[in-house]
């Protein structure tokens, strides 16, 4: 009978945990499609430098965030 609670809260933790991670990544993912946004509001004002520096500001970000997908 013991090992049923112990189970359950060992269950109850992997959920949680799972959960919060998927928040953190679609709030990291927000943030990056917030910034190629402006990237793209840039090129539409023909700001090419400028849209370049942001660019380069996203790849740093996605570089130390060991985020593969922006660096494509």
């Amino acid at each position: 009978m013991n090992s049923l609670p112990k189970q359950f809260g060992t269950i109850l933790a992997i959920i949680l945990l799972a959960i919060s991670n998927q928040n953190f990544a679609s709030a990291a993912g927000a943030n990056f499609e917030k910034e190629w946004k402006a990237v793209d509001q840039l090129f539409q004002k023909g700001l090419p430098k400028s849209a370049a520096e942001k660019i380069e500001d996203i790849r740093a970000q996605a570089i130390a965030q060991q985020n593969q997908a922006q660096l494509l």
